[in-house]
C-alpha cells in the first residue's frame, strides 16, 4: 500500500475510485483487479473464515467489476483464497495487538 492509499484503497484527498491490486499466479502471469481490497474487508466483516467456499464468493463479488473467464474461475478461486487467508491471519494479528494494548491501558488505571 503506497503512502497516499489508505486501506480502503482510496486516495489521500478521499476520492472513491478503488485501487488496482496486482496478482501474480503460480505461472507468473499477472493480471489487475479493482475493488479486492475492499472485498476482504467486507468478507471479514462478516466473519466468514478463509475456505473454498469463502473463495467461491470472493471471485463472485469481483467478478461484478472485473471480467473474469469462466476457465479462470478455479486459477482465482485457488490464488484468492490464499490472498485472503493472509488477509484474515495480518487482520486477526492487527486486532489482536490492539485489544492487548487497550487491555494493558485499562488495567494499568
Amino acid at each position: 500500500m503506497s503512502m497516499y492509499t489508505n486501506r480502503r484503497g482510496t486516495g489521500c484527498c478521499g476520492s472513491s475510485t478503488p485501487r488496482i491490486r496486482m496478482l501474480t499466479f503460480p505461472d507468473g502471469s499477472q493480471i489487475g483487479v479493482t475493488g479486492l481490497d475492499q472485498i476482504f474487508e467486507d468478507v471479514y466483516r462478516e466473519r466468514k473464515a478463509p475456505d473454498t467456499e469463502t473463495a467461491t464468493e470472493i471471485v463472485d463479488r469481483l467478478s461484478v467489476k472485473n471480467y473474469i473467464a469462466p476457465t479462470a474461475r478455479k486459477r482465482y478461486e485457488d490464488l484468492l483464497l490464499k490472498e485472503y487467508r493472509k488477509f484474515y491471519q495480518s487482520t486477526i494479528t492487527e486486532e489482536g495487538k490492539a485489544a492487548k494494548k487497550e487491555t494493558s491501558k485499562s488495567e494499568k488505571k
